[in-house]
């Protein structure tokens, strides 16, 4: 599906969250990469998409090796431009991704909605992370107008999920020239279906084949937008 949307992807990206995407970006890697736990940073960047995190964490980070992950080789071909020496990208799912490397920080931003089994993608990581590594994941947090129309919530934020629902694909569409909005609407209905905030980190810490620990939280946009951090830890006997 990203494969035919990469050449737009990063400009409408820029485009559908009024230039804040690399400020969430930029939070994702400080929430992740700091205070530093295990010595040299080894990062692996999973759902990389065109390397925009990858390249903010090396433009702010001393990070001895860079490895980034993603299905989509349209995605990775907008790489090269952006990447340190010390990086390497890998086309590859997360829940398949093989290495005998090990890692002391993973980062997925705007992907693990989208992976097809996220129990195995998060057990993987596990795998491949030191013990004490960290796992830092930066999502839409997406809540039906309707619903928050009965809550305590702000009118703008009531206006952000109209315009996710409505506005995002159309807006998709025409910057790809008046195609894909197929793939544009794919990401919105992925919004909607994904856990609540509570529910996700819920679901992350009942995984049976990995052990991890909530560390760190925050909220941006209104609270549309998630950033959550895991620490590894061992497996109970």
């Amino acid at each position: 599906m990203f494969d035919s949307i990469a050449n737009f992807y990063d400009n409408v990206n820029t485009l559908f969250t009024f230039a804040q995407d690399k400020q969430w970006r930029d939070a994702l890697s400080e929430m992740s990469l700091t205070p530093p736990t295990l010595g040299p940073i080894r990062m692996l960047d999973i759902a990389c998409g065109t390397c925009e995190v990858m390249a903010a964490a090396a433009s702010s980070y001393t990070i001895e090796k860079i490895v980034g992950v993603d299905p989509s080789r349209n995605m990775l071909s907008r790489c090269a431009a952006k990447l340190p020496p010390q990086a390497t990208i890998v086309i590859s799912n997360a829940e398949d991704f093989a290495t005998t490397e090990k890692f002391t920080v993973s980062t997925i931003a705007f992907g693990i909605r989208n992976m097809k089994d996220r129990e195995k993608a998060v057990c993987n990581i596990w795998n491949l992370l030191e013990e004490g590594g960290r796992l830092g994941v930066l999502e839409v947090s997406y809540q039906p107008a309707f619903s928050l129309l009965q809550h305590d919530s702000t009118v703008l934020r009531v206006l952000i999920s109209y315009f996710i629902h409505y506005v995002v694909p159309i807006i998709g569409f025409v910057v790809n020239g008046f195609k894909n909005f197929a793939e544009y609407k794919h990401l919105v209905d992925s919004i909607e279906t994904f856990p609540s905030p509570a529910d996700f980190v819920t679901e992350v810490l009942n995984y049976k084949c990995s052990g991890w620990r909530h560390i760190k939280t925050t909220e941006r946009n209104f609270g549309t937008i998630k950033i959550d951090v895991f620490e590894k830890i061992k497996l109970e006997d």
